[in-house]
């Protein structure tokens, strides 16, 4: 068996098993169970690869100090910013761990920006180490929408007060 085929394939391989024999799952239940039937340890993702970063709604780090430890930007090289995204892992000052990830005008604009700032300055961490004492400042703002009603949006932003 090699080191990526892990399940041994003559034990359990779906696509060889006999669908006349096995109800084809239907439903999350019904597959958690044919594993199971066939001696299949199930896992959530957490627990084979938990993050030490736990995800945090944005809010809660609104007037928190807190630490950026890493950032990384999706396509660092890209000028515009449909499509990317960015994601953060911090510290507050309280000694919380959080990971977030953010696409906006917001938080996403002024990383890239101080990364591509620090890389001229010759920062060789450009994406790493940033404090920002008073957290998050969150936006709330109405814009038109594609069917020409006013929507309700929310933007975050690095606090730089």
């Amino acid at each position: 068996m090699s080191e990526i085929a892990m399940i041994n394939q003559s034990e359990f391989n779906l696509t060889k098993v006999s669908w006349d024999d096995i109800a084809v799952p239907e439903t999350f239940d019904e597959a958690v169970a044919l594993l199971n039937a066939q001696g299949v340890l199930i896992e959530t993702a957490e627990q084979v690869n938990p993050d030490a970063f736990p995800e945090v709604a944005k809010e809660k780090l609104v007037n928190v100090p807190i630490m950026l430890l890493t950032w990384n930007i999706s396509d660092p090289d890209r000028l515009e910013f449909e499509n990317q995204y960015i994601v953060v892992r911090g510290i507050t000052k309280a000694g919380k761990r959080f990971r977030f990830s953010d696409g906006s005008t917001g938080i996403f604009k002024q990383l890239k920006q101080i990364t591509q700032k620090r890389i001229a300055q010759g920062n060789p961490t450009p994406n790493a180490g940033l404090v920002i004492e008073n957290g998050l400042v969150k936006s709330d703002y109405t814009f038109m929408g594609e069917n020409g009603k006013p929507q309700a949006a929310t933007t975050f932003y690095l606090a730089n007060e």
